[in-house]
Order: C-alpha cells, then structure tokens, then sequence
C-alpha cells in the first residue's frame, strides 16, 4: 500500500481546493466542485470563491442567486445554510433532506398536528408562492391561520426539495424571500432517490474532494451515524483505506496513486479562508492542517474572542488566550501556508470601509511575509471594491 506523508497529504488538499490549478476557473465551477460553499455568513461563499481564484464579479453570482440560475441557497449539511451549485441539488437534497424533516417534525407546531393536517398546511403555503417569491413576513400575512408554525413549515418543504430561499435586497441581507423550486429553477429535477442510495452518492463525491477522510469526518459533516458511514463507505467502489499516524482513513483508489506525483510548486502558497470556510468545516478531525496550539485561536469558545464587527476599536486582533476550546463550533478566518493555518484575520469597519486585521502565530520565511502582506491588500480591495456595493440596503434584488 502506498505511504502518504503529511506534506503529500497538504498539496493534495491545495490540489482539490483550486489552488494548484492552473485552468480557467470561475466562481460557479468553484461552487460546484466544493460540493456546496457555507453560508452562515452570507459573505462567506463570496470570500471562499475569491480565496480560491481572486478578483471576480461578485455582483454576478449576486444576480445568480437572485435568479435561481446555476446557484440557490439551502440548508443542508449539518442542516446549515450552504450555496448549491444545480447540479448538485438533487443529490444534496436527497442526502440530508430526510434528516432535516426527522428534526423539524419534533417541533411543537408539528407535533400537535396530524399527517393529514401538515400537508394540507404545506399545500397552502405551496400555493401561495404560486405565482412569486414572498418573504417569511408575507406568507405569514398570506396564512395568517397557520403563521406560528410557518418557519417550520418552509424546513420541511426545503427538506422536500420544494422550496429554496430566492431573492434577498442585498448580498449580506439574511431577509430573504422563498421560492418554490419549479418555478424558480425549472430546469432542476430532484428525482426519488432513497436516502441511503443518495448518501453513497454524495459519500463518494465528498471522498474525491476532500478525501483523505475518516469516518468521523463525513459522520460529522453530514450528519450520519459512524456505523451506517462505516458500511457506507465501505461499499463504495473505487474508494479505499489506509492507515496513517495509527488512525483509518479513506480516499479513492486513483487518487492514493496519483498523490505522491504531486509536484511541489516553486512558490509558496497563501491563503485566506473566511469565517465558516467549507473546507476546514469539513472535517471534525482537522490535524492535517491545525497544530493543537491553534486551535484555541481558531475555535474559541468565548465570543469575545471573535472581532467586534462594525465598532471603531483600535486595530489587533482581540486576545484568545483562557477561552478555552470549541472545536465543533464556528471556526475563525484563517491564514495558510502551503495547507497549514498559520495565522488568523478579522474584519474591522471604519467610515464605511472594511479593514483587514491579521496575526501569524509563528516565524515565516519574509517572502511569505511579503506575500500574506500583499494579500491582505487585495483582500480589502476586493471587499470595499465588489462586495460593499452588492450589500447597501439600496441594494435591488434582480
């Protein structure tokens, strides 16, 4: 069996992540391949497809979302918000649609109401986005009788596959309308997949992106039992495991061939993931690329180690130190160095500009140095100069 080393493992990551590709890539090729971009933070998918290819027309994939046309929001992974590329829509929705009705049907509104009587309340709401998108406020006015349990409502068509969240006034607006998905995008079929056939398929296109994975890795990431991810991944052709540090981990056959022909590039390679980034939040067990004195900084437990967007505080990044640890939670923006965090950044704001904080938490070479220096400049050039202007109130959506 072949042997991977750590280093062999990290360019294979920058490899899948876009960042050792020399072809023409763009924002919605990014979308597509990564499976699904996070979106807790409507920035977030921006900031991850400009991390991966650099300047781009953030207000097109704005409009793209506002269109149903090649990108749509859905809550799917660990029942989060994510940006979907089409083409994997029916496969999300057919993997992790049955887990998330599971979980909004143990909602009081729902407990207290038969079968019978929560699809006749569906079919209301269905039809009343007939014609258009309408915003949580206007389907309650529209169905007024059943408004307390509306949210939970919307979950469970969305976990259908009949409903996704549409047009938003602008780029950071969480206010956003829902459509019905046959109207919105026609073109998009979600077949009767069952889950656990549709589990396998997303099982294998997640192994070929992010692979090498453990059964914890995907058991978190979805979420599924490590029992049924076991058997799972198991049965799926091509994919095989491998033993390395004492723990199992799996990847597709051609790819453990191919990794150790990886070519180390001449320059270094930097980069700057957002807040929530898909990639890291793709593994619960992450020590591929976060040393265990980081994690602290990435993961704090205290808020008050997060930057205090939008105040007028001096610039530097807020102290971590005593927070303590939440790995599972919400992972910081973070600074690579060929596959590794090696630092931290924030967002500030002052007289309606974004500015860029950031700490490298060990000694780098000063070429790399000037090269996070260099990016940090672009970075705030690419908020202030693209994504500022698709996220003002005034903002239309199209």
């Amino acid at each position: 069996m072949t042997s991977l080393t750590l280093e062999q493992v990290r360019l294979n990551h920058l490899r899948k992540q876009i960042y050792l590709d020399l072809k023409t890539v763009d924002s919605y090729r990014v979308a597509k391949e990564q499976i699904g971009l996070h979106s807790t933070d409507y920035w977030t998918p921006y900031l991850s497809a400009w991390s991966r290819i650099g300047d781009y027309d953030a207000e097109a994939v704005f409009n793209s979302l506002n269109s149903g046309q090649q990108l749509v929001r859905l809550n799917s992974f660990r029942g989060t918000v994510h940006v979907i590329h089409t083409d994997n829509l029916p496969v999300a929705v057919r993997a992790t649609g049955p887990r998330l009705e599971r979980w909004v049907r143990k909602h009081p509104f729902l407990k207290k109401h038969s079968d019978t009587e929560i699809e006749d309340m569906l079919g209301e709401v269905m039809n009343a986005l007939e014609d258009q998108p309408l915003r949580m406020r206007d389907l309650k006015k529209a169905l007024p009788h059943i408004a307390e349990g509306m949210r939970w409502l919307i979950f469970l068509l969305a976990a259908r596959g009949l409903v996704v969240r549409a047009t938003a006034p602008h780029a950071r607006s969480t206010q956003t309308a829902y459509a019905r998905l046959d109207k919105w995008s026609p073109g998009v079929k979600v077949p009767e997949i069952p889950e656990d056939e549709a589990i396998g398929m997303l099982l294998q296109l997640y192994v070929e992106r992010f692979g090498p994975v453990s059964v914890n890795d995907f058991a978190w990431w979805l979420p599924w039992t490590k029992t049924k991810t076991r058997k799972t991944i198991e049965a799926v052709e091509g994919i095989v495991s491998f033993e390395f540090q004492g723990k199992t981990y799996y990847i597709t056959k051609k790819e453990l061939d191919f990794i150790p022909s990886i070519e180390i590039p001449d320059d270094p390679i930097i980069c700057f993931l957002p807040y929530e980034d898909h990639f890291p939040k793709a593994f619960i067990e992450r020590s591929w690329f976060i040393d265990e004195d980081c994690l602290q900084r990435l993961f704090p437990r205290s808020a008050a180690a997060h930057w205090p967007e939008g105040s007028k505080a001096k610039r530097a990044m807020p102290d971590t130190g005593g927070t303590g640890v939440n790995q599972s939670g919400e992972i910081r923006p973070s600074i690579w160095l060929n596959g590794r965090i090696v630092g931290r950044w924030e967002f500030g704001e002052m007289d309606k500009r974004y500015f860029v904080v950031y700490d490298i938490y060990e000694e780098v070479p000063r070429e790399c140095q000037q090269m996070i220096e260099e990016m940090h400049r672009q970075l705030e050039e690419f908020v202030n100069e693209r994504l500022l202007p698709i996220s003002q109130k005034s903002s239309q959506a199209k």
